[in-house]
């Protein structure tokens, strides 16, 4: 249910990609598993709430992203967001002014993200971001690895991420 809109099937090209990281087959499964109708809750509202440190959005967005989406694409949603903004912080060092064409041109941010990564850059430092994607893959592995309730290893993960953020 993409219609014409080019950034929706980029940003759905770009979770199947997440998704398929370490498999080399893809399957209608796996589709099914990554792509979500324009109607539902998206990843990146819920990427955008964590990172703003919102808890009261986070747990009604978790819920509906989780109705179409794995938690591992999720937790790798996360990843890949991260490491966006640990580059941008990286390349920042070398450019005087934050700009439009910066972020649209050498990292590929639609236009109306801009607002959103502009605002996470202020709220994250290099150090903290560094710190929440080396928990991320600790929480990948867990994830993978563990025979628990992996609902509940992610919820905590995000949870207690804000709270030692706020």
């Amino acid at each position: 249910n993409c219609s014409n809109n080019r950034m929706i099937i980029l940003n759905e090209l770009e979770k199947l990609s997440i998704y398929m990281r370490d498999k080399k087959e893809l399957t209608i499964d796996d589709i099914k598993n990554c792509i979500v109708s324009g109607k539902e809750a998206d990843i990146g509202d819920l990427i955008n709430e964590f990172c703003n440190l919102n808890e009261s959005k986070i747990l009604s967005l978790l819920e509906n992203i989780r109705e179409n989406n794995e938690d591992i694409v999720i937790i790798r949603s996360f990843i890949s967001y991260f490491l966006k903004l640990q580059l941008i912080k990286y390349q920042l060092q070398n450019v005087k002014e934050l700009t439009s064409d910066f972020l649209r041109l050498e990292h590929k941010i639609f236009w109306k993200q801009e607002d959103s990564i502009k605002k996470h850059l202020k709220i994250w430092n290099s150090k903290d971001i560094l710190t929440v994607l080396e928990s991320l893959i600790t929480l990948e592995k867990e994830y993978k690895s563990s025979k628990l309730d992996n609902k509940i290893l992610l919820e905590n993960y995000i949870f207690s991420t804000v709270e030692e953020f706020k």
